[in-house]
């Protein structure tokens, strides 16, 4: 009705039928994925929202943005970027080889079955281009196409990335590749978190396959690791809350309180929040990252990981990263305060982490686009000040250090592969939270920001007593 010149962001039935992880789905590919706000417009019983826009950004000082984004090109062409020849889907089997790839629900971070669903593989064959957010040097979306499928005869559409292909994929056992494009695809439709969705299923996997879920609860299927013909039929089920699916659309933690019978063990969740397709237990970081989310587990909120990327504006420069060891608490609790504060800027700057723009570049950029001159360090303390007010909004919701945990899977061993018999102990992270909880300037015992830490943000009027 409105015509290619609009922007589109919709819900689809999952959203309309408030299933808890429900996304909003921007031009028909691109979702914003996490934490369910596609039941919050559906709730609101808002469809979509059409954009249309004719006119340039103002900027205060075009010469100086120019002059920091043409040096950022000039580096960038130079060193290159990883996720340029196979977007995020590239490296699928080097991570399983390193024990980092959850598998049948974080029981084991290496999958047998990842050479068949690598980016390097089957996925390059099937891409016919690709596709990238405007003005990107990276282009990291793909598009594929398949021809005479196993299950299709014929597809076209979004290329699943890194996240999609894990959570579909070997957390679930699943090594059919076009079982994954086709039910990454269906989410999108749908409009469901893919990363929940699939944590939510392999969670239900585990329990049938323990016995805690029977045939005659979930609709005559049989859920066990590795069906790949069940995947599509169970997202259909939780996007339109039939049958099974209607338990399912609920997430993991609600599942597991219904289901009872010990599975709050291995419901893999941080605040209600399912975990994302990084392995936390040989990426101790990550698991401080997870634990400290606003939003529950989330592996975009700090760098679980440095592995090779220097931040030196932060003080992590070529001589830390080189002895920083990811299976280490060491050092973990300060690299995820300085990593979150960082990303609450670059969230607030709106751009994208995977294109690697230095701080200090963005700091150029932010300056000359809003006509300021602030200093570096007051640039940076405005993502401190938004931690802040993010814990400060969840401790007036009743969060406190109590919730600051890890599901207690990740407290138990890995199974198989190069990272077998890892886990983090509950002392380890109590460890991580003491240390980060003192460098943030918050309560240790319970995790609060101190008036203290408060007024020298400049937010006192924000105390919560």
């Amino acid at each position: 009705e409105l015509g290619e010149d609009f922007s589109i962001a919709s819900i689809g039935p999952a959203g309309e039928n408030l299933v808890r992880y429900a996304c909003v789905i921007s031009d028909g590919r691109r979702a914003a994925g996490r934490t369910g706000m596609g039941a919050v417009m559906g709730s609101k019983k808002l469809k979509a929202i059409a954009v249309k826009g004719d006119k340039r950004p103002a900027i205060a000082d075009r010469n100086r943005f120019e002059k920091a984004w043409r040096s950022f090109l000039q580096d960038f062409k130079k060193r290159g970027h990883w996720a340029i020849p196979y977007g995020t889907t590239g490296g699928i089997a080097a991570y399983s080889d390193m024990g980092c790839l959850p598998t049948r629900n974080f029981t084991s971070g290496t999958f047998e079955g990842a050479e068949k669903i690598t980016g390097e593989g089957i996925l390059a064959k099937w891409t016919i281009r690709r596709l990238g957010c405007p003005a990107c040097p990276v282009n990291c979306w793909g598009e594929v196409e398949i021809k005479d499928g196993k299950s299709v005869k014929y597809f076209k559409g979004p290329r699943p990335e890194y996240e999609s292909i894990a959570a579909l994929g070997p957390t679930c056992g699943i090594d059919d590749i076009e079982t994954i494009v086709l039910s990454n695809d269906l989410c999108n439709k749908l409009g469901m978190d893919t990363i929940s969705t699939g944590v939510t299923i392999a969670f239900a996997m585990e329990c049938f396959e323990r016995g805690l879920l029977t045939e005659s609860e979930t609709d005559g299927l049989r859920l066990n690791f590795g069906s790949a013909e069940i995947l599509p039929k169970l997202i259909e089920k939780i996007a339109y809350r039939e049958g099974f699916g209607n338990m399912l659309s609920e997430g993991t933690r609600r599942l597991s309180q219904k289901i009872g019978k010990g599975s709050e063990a291995f419901a893999v969740q941080v605040k209600g929040l399912e975990l994302p397709m990084h392995e936390p237990r040989p990426q101790k970081g990550f698991g401080l990252g997870y634990a400290t989310s606003p939003r529950g587990a989330c592996h975009n909120r700090a760098r679980g990981v440095l592995r090779g990327v220097t931040i030196p504006e932060l003080g992590f420069d070529e001589d830390y990263v080189r002895k920083d060891d990811p299976r280490s608490i060491a050092g973990k609790a300060l690299q995820i305060k300085k990593t979150q504060d960082l990303r609450a800027v670059e969230d607030s700057l709106i751009v994208c982490y995977f294109v690697g723009i230095p701080p200090k570049t963005l700091y150029e950029l932010y300056c000359a686009i809003v006509g300021v001159n602030i200093s570096f360090e007051d640039f940076l303390r405005c993502g401190e000040r938004i931690v802040n007010i993010e814990r400060l909004f969840n401790v007036r919701e009743g969060v406190t250090r109590k919730d600051d945990v890890l599901p207690r899977r990740i407290h138990e061993p890995l199974r198989g592969g190069s990272t077998d018999g890892l886990y983090i102990s509950e002392e380890e992270l109590n460890k991580m939270l003491d240390e980060y909880y003192t460098l943030r300037g918050w309560d240790v015992e319970s995790g609060i920001p101190t008036k203290e830490k408060l007024k020298s943000l400049g937010i006192s009027e924000l105390n919560i007593d």
